[in-house]
């Protein structure tokens, strides 16, 4: 990501109908973000820009 680029992202898990945020090291990380997404079964992803 570049400056004033900002990610949000929500899990949903089908157990019990779970939400959860993810880990701080699925924002740092490219291969934790695949690992971390494929424990639940919807991934909600928001990328945003803020522009001038």
């Amino acid at each position: 990501m570049s400056q004033g680029e900002l990610v949000l992202a929500i899990f949903f898990s089908s157990d019990g109908n779970v939400m959860s945020s993810p880990t701080t090291e699925f924002y740092e990380d490219d291969e934790a973000q695949l690992d971390e997404s494929l424990e639940y079964d919807v991934a909600l992803l928001l990328k945003v820009e803020f522009i001038k």
